[in-house]
């Protein structure tokens, strides 16, 4: 089963521009982790599966810290999902920069990040 929060709108300060740790840039970010699911049937409450609300408070917590890099970003909600979550046997992370400066016919830049356990 793979459980999604998808889009999630931001600001942030993340960028190594002056003007960046002026002004923060806009973000849109999305998450998936797929964890094992045997019997459909025996998910009758949250603590049987991921709260998706709490992915949503994770990343906004993260992306009120300012940084210079989406990179490093994305390397730190990593952590705290595979910390949180370690049940999961995969995560992926997506953040895009929404109108990046200085590249005005461009919608966003983005880095995703995918994480796959080893189940053997």
């Amino acid at each position: 089963m793979i459980i999604s929060v998808e889009n999630i709108k931001t600001e942030s300060f993340i960028g190594i521009y002056p003007e960046e740790k002026i002004n923060k840039n806009f973000f849109s970010i999305s998450v998936s982790i797929h964890i094992p699911l045997e019997d459909l049937t025996k998910i009758e409450k949250i603590s049987d599966t991921i709260d998706y609300s709490e992915i949503y408070n994770i990343v906004l917590r993260e992306m009120e810290i300012p940084c210079n890099l989406i990179e490093e970003k994305i390397k730190n909600i990593a952590n705290i999902l595979l910390k949180r979550y370690p049940q999961s046997e995969s995560i992926v992370l997506k953040i895009s920069k929404l109108k990046p400066i200085g590249m005005e016919k461009c919608d966003s830049a983005s880095v995703e990040i995918t994480i796959k356990y080893d189940t053997k």
